[in-house]
């Protein structure tokens, strides 16, 4: 993954992403963070919801 001051990539498999931005976060940090919730199957969906919610206001403040 390469980071600079302007344009955040992430590569995944055959994939990349790029987010030009200079307000936010890393996104490949705010991937980290949602991949685990997606996979607990203990947690209901509304469980899910406000833990996604919870992450997505703390990247964009």
């Amino acid at each position: 993954m390469r980071v600079d001051d302007f344009l955040k990539k992430i590569e995944i498999g055959n994939y990349e992403i790029s987010i030009n931005s200079i307000k936010m976060g890393n996104p490949a940090e705010l991937l980290e963070k949602l991949h685990p919730i997606k996979e607990d199957d203990t947690l209901t969906n509304q469980e899910k919801i406000e833990r996604v919610r919870k992450i997505i206001n703390e990247y964009m403040e």
